[in-house]
């Protein structure tokens, strides 16, 4: 007996950078168990093959964390609950996963100890690295040369990508390993977003992927993109049935024809078995799937078992980390503007309601900015605009930042004053050593009479692409700068500079709003509020700081700790909707058992909204005073941009000078 909508809950799978969460999530949003589990990172320095520091992860550890939080939450489900879930949907970062065609994991890096010649010739395979890391994750840079490579061809996947693409998508990876790989072992392999990795691992449906990752990720580019995106140069037009799909003289151009030559099945097919297409090796195959359509038949018996689920639950095609974070905050923001009598909200409207009066910021390890629109926004620096990438025929624009809490666990890991701030953290038992800052600073203000934090840090100036920059300057050479130290040590000390970076993220956060929202003003409308999402919805000093330089009301989730596995389990919740839906049609009609259920963008976005419930909403300081303090700091950041720029070019035009000489 299938349970009725009110007892109805689904199993929300989130894989971020350092752990699995696991949630189980009943359809109206109330969260009925989670659990979280660690996994594994391996840096490798001073690897034969690069000079750069690669971070790679295993498929089989990321799997054991899945199996070990799902197993925790349907345990902690009562017996009735347990009976009424109706599905289960992934999302993960976007890290590249690599196995062979039986599923078995292939390493992504050469031995350390393995000479560069040892990857020449047939037998080299035995050469490689350990198959156990079989995972470039996505913040390993090691593919800079790649990217600029797959740049300069000029090819017209590149406009859907912001105009460049960068090198922590797959395509610059699968070349890097191209390049250094083995020529047969690098033939054997297949290669997927870790979302998708997870609907297969799940499934065993090995030729499904979602257009999320596809479109976002690898430059596919969609049937959809060719024939609304706004272009007037003419140069697909006319034959748009030719132009969509892989980009096969983007591939051939950079040493990746051979991908192409064998039908793209190492990427899962080529998606394309219509006619117009029979002379450019059409008949690949593969699924090509939006978010929350049902993959295959669900769960295969191998993966029911290991998750503790029924055989056959189905399960929701996936989406990157990131989209989950916007499916599980946006919604909130649409039912929040319903419940007020703000008009009933749709995926793509923006006056009054909807998904494109709000901008979804899902910040953690690194930071991701999502806005969609219903129409197509090209902008510089920015990541899209990608159809088709959540909701069908809908256009999402991502901006972002690579090193966000990992740029303020660096900074303060690295202050001399850094032990004793857990000593004093330990001592008043604060929960986190976020919360002692918070005390110091509050304390320092108080006794400088100052009504913000930010008076104290006016002299102390923050770059943050430590990491290098993702959005608007589409940059990984850019590096973080420190401007006004001083020879303090101390916790006060550790504290201000803490307030200074939170100020600089918060600073850059705005430069890409402005960016987004100037260019997509035409397409989406206004923008009215930021959705937060992730680890730092918690740090409230952040919260407010981003709220006021950016000069919108940030709405935080009811879900904390959970929103973005909220998210996964819409998907999870739609897919189980969508099975059914299509047995209760076939039941009716008579028909036989249909072999693919299609999720509907209705469905998604009525799953989207019931499930996820709005929080508190943080609105900007007025204080004059301080927004004028904050526009002269916003001013001070631009500055720090141009003047990185001008210096490198200096330099590197003085270093090719001295090598010439």
């Amino acid at each position: 007996m299938n349970p009725t909508p009110s007892s109805c809950c689904s199993i929300g799978v989130d894989v971020g950078t350092g752990s699995v969460r696991a949630a189980a999530v009943s359809d109206s949003g109330v969260v009925l168990a989670s659990s979280t589990h660690p996994i594994a990172t391996r840096t490798v320095t001073n690897n034969n093959a690069t000079t750069a520091t690669l971070l790679e992860q295993s498929t089989d550890d990321i799997w054991a964390a899945v199996a070990a939080a799902v197993r925790a939450v349907v345990a902690a489900l009562p017996p009735d609950a347990r009976a009424a879930v109706r599905g289960i949907g992934f999302d993960a970062t976007c890290s590249l996963a690599v196995v062979r065609e039986d599923g078995s994991p292939v390493a992504v890096s050469p031995s350390p100890s393995a000479a560069s010649s040892s990857f020449e010739g047939d037998g080299a395979a035995d050469a490689w690295g350990d198959d156990k890391w079989n995972v470039v994750l996505w913040a390993d840079h090691r593919a800079v040369e790649e990217a600029d490579l797959i740049n300069a061809t000029g090819s017209r996947a590149l406009r859907f990508v912001g105009g460049a693409m960068s090198v922590e998508m797959q395509l610059p990876k699968i070349l890097w390993l191209k390049k250094r790989m083995p020529a047969r072992l690098f033939d054997a392999c297949r290669f997927f977003d870790l979302p998708d990795y997870l609907a297969y691992r799940a499934t065993g449906a090995s030729n499904t992927r979602s257009a999320c990752s596809l479109v976002c990720k690898f430059g596919f580019v969609p049937r959809r993109a060719c024939i609304d995106d706004g272009d007037d140069d003419g140069d697909h037009a006319a034959d748009p049935a030719n132009a969509w799909g892989w980009q096969r003289d983007l591939l051939a151009k950079v040493g990746l024809g051979s991908v192409a030559d064998k039908r793209f099945v190492q990427l899962g097919g080529s998606f394309r078995d219509d006619d117009d297409d029979k002379e450019n090796g059409g008949g690949g195959g593969g699924r090509l799937l939006t978010a929350g359509t049902p993959v295959a038949d669900g769960l295969c018996a191998a993966a029911a078992a290991e998750l503790g689920l029924p055989q056959g639950l189905p399960v929701g095609c996936p989406v990157i980390d990131a989209y989950a974070g916007w499916l599980g905050t946006v919604g909130a923001a649409a039912a929040e503007e319903e419940a007020a009598g703000l008009g009933s909200p749709s995926p793509g409207r923006s006056s009054g309601g909807g998904a494109a009066a709000s901008m979804a910021v899902i910040a953690g390890t690194s930071t991701c900015l999502l806005l969609q629109s219903p129409e197509p926004a090209f902008v510089d620096g920015v990541w899209g605009p990608y159809c088709d990438a959540v909701f069908p025929g809908m256009w999402m624009s991502e901006g972002g930042q690579s090193s966000t809490g990992q740029l303020i666990d660096f900074l303060i890991d690295t202050h001399p004053a850094a032990g004793e701030l857990r000593r004093l953290s330990a001592l008043a038992h604060d929960d986190s050593h976020f919360t002692t800052l918070d005390r110091v600073l509050d304390s320092l203000a108080a006794a400088a009479a100052a009504s913000s934090a930010s008076y104290l840090s006016r002299h102390l100036h923050v770059y943050p692409d430590f990491h290098g920059n993702r959005s608007p300057l589409a940059d990984p050479r850019m590096r973080g700068v420190l401007a006004g130290l001083s020879l303090d040590a101390s916790v006060a000390d550790l504290a201000v500079r803490y307030h200074a970076a939170i100020e600089a993220l918060a600073f850059q956060t705005r430069q890409i709003v402005e960016r987004m929202t100037r260019s997509a003003a035409d397409k989406a409308g206004k923008v009215r509020r930021l959705c937060l999402s992730g680890g730092y919805v918690k740090n409230r000093r952040f919260v407010r700081l981003l709220a006021t330089v950016c000069r919108l009301p940030v709405l935080l989730p009811a879900n904390e700790d959970v929103s973005v596995a909220l998210g996964a389990a819409v998907l999870g919740m739609v897919a189980g909707r969508a099975v059914e839906e299509t047995e209760k049609v076939e039941r009716r009609e008579g028909t036989p058992p249909s072999a693919t259920a299609t999720a509907s963008g209705e469905m998604l976005w009525r799953a989207m909204t019931e499930m996820a419930a709005p929080g508190e909403v943080v609105l900007p300081d007025e204080d004059p005073a301080l927004g004028r303090l904050l526009d002269a700091k916003y001013a001070v950041f631009l500055d720090m941009i141009a003047a990185q720029r001008r210096w490198r070019e200096q330099m590197d035009e003085a270093a090719a000078t001295a090598a010439s000489s």
